[in-house]
C-alpha cells in the first residue's frame, strides 16, 4: 500500500495500472503513458508533476497534463480510481474491532515508570509500572457494548462483571 497525505492508498489499483503499463496494454483504453499518468494524478492531483513521473517531458508536462485532464477517457480512468478508492477506505465493523483490539492491547501493555535522577542526568525506572487504565476501559467498554453487555440485564451483567474479576485477578499474577 502506498500512503498519500494521510490516507493509504490501495495497491491493487496502482499495481494494476504498472502491470499494464509493463505489458504496453491501455488500461480502459488509454495508452501506456496515459495510464501512467492517472496513476501518478492520484497520488498528490498535481496534474504537471504527475505528468512528469509518467514519463512526459519536463519542459511539455503542464500542457500534457492540461490535455491529458480534458480527456474523457482519462477523465473517467480517474474517477474510476477515485471509487475504488472511496470504496476500499470506507470503515467496515471489521475495521473498526480490529482498532479497537489493536486499542485495548496497547493500553493493557504495562510501561516502566521513568524518574529523572538530577544526578546521573537521565530517566531511571522506579520500580513502578503503569498502563493506560481509561483508554483499555474506553476500548473495553466499546467491544462489551458490541458484543451485547451492558444492556441492564442484572444477571448478564453479573457473568460480565465475575469474567472480568477473573481475568483482571489472573493479569495481577
Amino acid at each position: 500500500m502506498t500512503k498519500w497525505g494521510g490516507i493509504i492508498l490501495p495497491a491493487f489499483f496502482i499495481i494494476e495500472a504498472e502491470r499494464a503499463a509493463k505489458r504496453g496494454e491501455a488500461v480502459k483504453g488509454l495508452n501506456q503513458k496515459q495510464a501512467a499518468f492517472v496513476k501518478e494524478y492520484i497520488v498528490d492531483y498535481n496534474g504537471t508533476r504527475a505528468a512528469e513521473r509518467a514519463g512526459y517531458s519536463k519542459k511539455t508536462a503542464a500542457v500534457q497534463a492540461s490535455r491529458l485532464l480534458k480527456s474523457e477517457k482519462v477523465i473517467e480512468a480517474i474517477k474510476e480510481h477515485q471509487q475504488e478508492l472511496m470504496k476500499s477506505q470506507v470503515l467496515t465493523e471489521d475495521k473498526v474491532l480490529a482498532k479497537l483490539g489493536e486499542v485495548l492491547d496497547r493500553c493493557m501493555s504495562a510501561v516502566p515508570v521513568m524518574e529523572w535522577d538530577f544526578d546521573a542526568h537521565e530517566y531511571r525506572e522506579t520500580g513502578e509500572w503503569q498502563f493506560d487504565s481509561k483508554g483499555s476501559l474506553r476500548a473495553l467498554e466499546m467491544l462489551g457494548k458490541h458484543i451485547g453487555m451492558f444492556t441492564g440485564d442484572k444477571e448478564k451483567d453479573k457473568e460480565v462483571h465475575v469474567f472480568l474479576g477473573k481475568e483482571f485477578d489472573e493479569w495481577k499474577a
